[in-house]
Parts: C-alpha cells; structure tokens; sequence
C-alpha cells in the first residue's frame, strides 16, 4: 500500500455513491478491494442511467420506425428488455454477494444506506414496469436480505417502485427474528400510495416533504387511510394472524401550516386542539408550529382507536403523529425540512408565522365550533 493510499483511502471509501451494483459488488474481490470496502459506513445506489441506444439490427430492420423514430410498440418493447435486464442484474449481484463463504465481512462498519436520494426514484420508469411484480418481488426480498445480514442501521427510500424497495406486504413475511432497519420513507406530493408500506415487526418512519400550499387534511387522508388499510391487510392474512410481533411501528412526520378542508377524518382533534389555540378553522387559515404539535400529538391516538374498532385489536400497533418542524435530520440521505428552504411551512421552534389569522373573531369562531362539537358528542 502506498502512503497516498493509506492517507486518503479511510476518507474515499467512507462515503460511496454507486449507480451500477453488479460492478460494486463484483464477482471476486481483490485483497484491496476488500480492504476498501471494510472502511465504507454510508452507501448512496441510484439506478441505471436510461440507455436509449438503438441495436445496430433494429436499425436495418424495415416496419419499425414511424415518421419521427422507433413505432410506440417497438419503443416501449425496447424499453422492457432494458428495464428486465437491469432488474435481473441486480437481483443476480445480491444472490450471488450474499452466498460468499465470508459475506458477513464485506462491510464491517455498514450504518446506512439511501435508495434514490440523489437522481430520484425514475417513478415513471418502475410504473410502466410494474406488472413484472414477480422480478420486482425477487429483487426486493435479495435487498432486504442484503440490508439485514450486514445490519445496516438505517436505509431511506425516496421512491419503492423499483427493484431496491421495500418488499410489500403479500411478498414473503418479514423474520421477526431478522435484523430489520429503520426504514425511512421520503414522501413527496402528490402522494403516490402504492409506494407506501408498513413492513409488520420492523420500524418505519415517514416523512412529507410538503410544500406552504400543501393540505394538511389531504396528506393525513392518504397517509392516515393507507396505514390504516395496510393494517387491515395484515390483519386478514394467514401468515401474521396469532404473532403480535407483526405489529406497524410508524413514526409519521407530516404537518402544514395549511389546515385545507376541515371536512372527514381530521374535524375531532382539530376542534379539540382549535379550541386551546383559537384557531380559525376557514379551510384556508394558518396552523402555527405550536399547534402544530399539539394537533400532531392527538392523530396518533386517533389511528390507534380507528385501528381497533376495526378489528386490528389483536396487535400492539405503535403510530406516533409529529409535525413536520420536529423531523429529525435524515440519518442515511441527511435531508431535513428546513433544506427546502420552504420557510413559511417549515418555521422554527416556536415561531409565529407572521400572516397567522389569529383575530378574535377566528378564536370566538373556534370556540362556537367546539361547544357545537360537544353537544352532538354521544
């Protein structure tokens, strides 16, 4: 080893960032590659950069080009091969890393891993692929494996469409008695719902990446009534029925200073919570970061009392609502709310925000609302 490479390699191979997985991970390693990766402790993967080069037979063949390229039928079939291949790829590299006599020794000091933070998800790509559910499921059981076996402490996913997501819930039920990392979630808006998942018996956290315009009621509707509906789920199925350790550990992270539609699901603890504050409760008033928190703390109990008189009484879930100022820095990907520089929804500890509409007319307006609330309370 040269002194070059034994001052700079702990400082190179500390942080990676791969978008090619089966040259990574290669077949054999070297003695310094080895050496190398023992050192990484935060792994960035992003997927294949799109390859939109034509075979050189395509090109001679006559019926597959329209007026402007490549017929639609013949460019989506072209795409399919690619995405198949590069899905078949990457599902081989894990099989074959993970079946190395002394696998366990490749990363040592692996903490965290983050999917998709810096190119994005390719959403649009892993939808049009989607009905390959049976390479897709493959590949996320050989990541989830992956992610166990070195005991990676945290792994952020900013898409789960692709092949390094998360395993869903009619794939092959999680080991209870496997190493399970924190899953974080960064979701974006609109909500994209078949993306969310709840692995039962291992921790998740979600994390809304609103905006100031963003409906507070709207992004608890979806993330509220997804939970609840993958809790459902589970709870009819054969392989969790009787094991209380498949429980939904969710931490969610979602708030706005933008209440939206005060209509459904949110109306019991708003009114509760705009009754202590003086709250106006017009659709499009200002929620300040101390309400926030205060309306936060109450959806978790409310999804726990929707879950069991629904049925899922039989299983411990943990849900805990925080508002979005009290996100913690992303410990794989290191995004945090006040990056976006959306200062009107993010705030700081504390702060009014300054066009809060908290006149006495809104408060007495409240006050109306929540003592019309109590009389229709069976």
């Amino acid at each position: 080893m040269t002194l070059f490479q034994a001052l700079c390699r702990p400082h190179l191979y500390k942080s990676v960032v791969t978008a090619d997985l089966s040259r990574f991970l290669p077949p054999v390693f070297t003695k310094s590659r080895w050496e190398s990766l023992a050192l990484t402790e935060h792994i960035y993967i992003e997927y294949e950069e799109e390859d939109f080069s034509i075979p050189y037979d395509v090109l001679m063949e006559k019926g597959q080009w329209g007026i402007v390229g490549l017929t639609a039928d013949r460019n989506e079939a072209f795409s399919m091969m690619r995405w198949t291949d590069e899905v078949r790829r990457l599902s081989e590299t894990l099989v074959r890393h993970l079946k190395f006599e002394a696998a366990l020794e490749v990363f040592p000091r692996l903490k965290t891993v983050a999917v998709c933070s810096i190119y994005g998800p390719q959403a649009d790509k892993w939808r049009r692929y989607s009905k390959q559910r049976d390479d897709l499921d493959r590949c996320r059981a050989g990541w989830d494996r992956f992610l166990s076996v070195y005991k990676v402490q945290q792994c952020c996913y900013w898409g789960n469409g692709g092949p390094l997501g998360m395993p869903t819930l009619t794939a092959e039920p999680p080991r209870t008695d496997a190493h399970h990392p924190l899953a974080i979630q960064h979701i974006s808006s609109p909500v994209d719902r078949d993306e969310l998942r709840t692995p039962p018996g291992a921790p998740v956290r979600w994390v809304a990446a609103m905006g100031a315009a963003q409906s507070w009621q709207e992004a608890y509707y979806d993330l509220g009534a997804e939970l609840h509906r993958k809790a459902m789920q589970r709870s009819r199925m054969e392989e969790f029925l009787g094991n209380a350790a498949y429980l939904i550990q969710a931490d969610v992270y979602c708030s706005s200073s933008v209440l939206g539609q005060t209509n459904g699901d949110l109306v019991r603890p708003l009114l509760e919570v705009a009754g202590e504050k003086g709250i106006s409760l017009y659709p499009d008033a200002s929620v300040p970061v101390d309400a926030q928190r205060a309306l936060a703390a109450k959806l978790g109990p409310e999804m726990h009392d929707w879950m069991r008189d629904d049925g899922c009484d039989e299983f411990p879930d943990e849900v805990r609502w925080h508002a979005s100022c009290d996100t913690p820095v992303c410990e794989a990907c290191g995004w945090h709310p006040v990056s976006t520089g959306d200062e009107p929804w993010y705030g700081s500890a504390g702060e009014r925000v300054p066009w809060l509409m908290e006149t006495e007319e809104g408060k007495k307006r409240a006050a109306v609302e929540v003592a019309k609330w109590q009389r229709e309370e069976p």
